[in-house]
């Protein structure tokens, strides 16, 4: 199986958290600092994490997870790169789990904390709050800063004359929605994200295809299928094309001079190259089961 990346990344400071999934049902946790594109590989996991349940703390510090293995659901709070939990509660099930962070001492989770049982081995530090995210279904959430774009329709279908059980050879509609997210610098320059129909079983769960689209020219560039997207912070400039693309991660520096998308991949750099790690066991450090510093002196 191909190798796929998610990205979490972090709302009020520069960094992410990459997880690195190949073969299905084995993760690894890589932290990414932005500003510097320093990588350092954390734990592996042998189980399914859900990327769209996860969540990174305001200033990156503390990591939640929705994970399967064997049959056993549990959301859990961590410190990247590490798995090893802070806090872990169990689910039954996967239609709760995970959890979205108000602030960093306050988590909201996708299933009511109340009856959660905390397991006995962690305990929550004083002035860490728990919530409730309330969700009508499993928790899909939009990525943060993204527009939704309106529905392409070709309005009311004419009704035919006969009925036919002939099969149809017409594309069938993307299933989801199509996501915008205009430079932050230069609202004329626009990341499109849209989603593509799964082709082959053991292929990406949710296939996105990338463009970016320059409204002042009608130029458009198309990135091709991609596991992630969007505008980040580093060392390029404050708001550079970052993608996730079979396995790696790349970079492409987005001056704001630039009025021309032709030359978009001749810029491209490549940050880190992931598909060739191999599941290993890597016992965490001894800071891993210690809540943060930063956390512990907030009240």
């Amino acid at each position: 199986m191909a190798t796929r990346l998610a990205v979490v990344r972090a709302a009020q400071a520069p960094v992410a958290v990459v997880l690195r999934r190949g073969p299905t049902k084995i993760v690894r946790q890589v932290l990414w600092r932005m500003d510097t594109d320093t990588f350092e590989r954390g734990q592996w996991l042998a189980g399914r994490i859900y990327p769209k349940r996860c969540d990174l703390s305001p200033g990156g510090a503390l990591f939640v997870y929705f994970a399967n293995r064997r049959g056993k659901t549990w959301t859990a709070v961590s410190r990247p790169p590490h798995f090893t939990p802070l806090v872990a509660w169990e689910e039954l099930g996967t239609y709760g789990g995970g959890g979205r962070f108000a602030s960093d001492t306050r988590l909201l989770t996708a299933t009511n904390p109340v009856p959660l049982v905390l397991d006995p081995k962690h305990t929550l530090p004083e002035g860490f709050e728990l919530g409730w995210l309330h969700h009508d279904g499993p928790t899909q959430l939009p990525p943060p800063q993204w527009i939704r774009a309106p529905d392409r329709s070709e309005g009311p279908k004419q009704p035919t004359s006969e009925p036919t059980s002939e099969p149809t050879s017409e594309p069938q509609p993307p299933p989801g929605p199509r996501w915008i997210r205009p430079h932050p610098q230069d609202p004329a320059l626009q990341l499109h994200r849209s989603p593509l129909p799964r082709t082959f079983p053991d292929g990406p769960l949710d296939p996105i295809e990338a463009l970016v689209i320059d409204e002042r020219t009608d130029r458009v560039h198309t990135l091709g299928q991609v596991d992630w997207c969007d505008w980040g912070p580093g060392p390029g400039g404050p708001a550079d094309l970052i993608y996730a693309q079979q396995g790696a991660i790349y970079r492409i520096p987005m001056p704001m001079a630039r009025r021309s998308l032709d030359d978009l991949e001749a810029n491209r750099r490549e940050l880190i190259q992931l598909r060739d790690d191999r599941f290993c066991a890597c016992p965490p450090r001894p800071w891993a089961s210690q809540w943060p510093p930063s956390i512990l002196g907030r009240r």
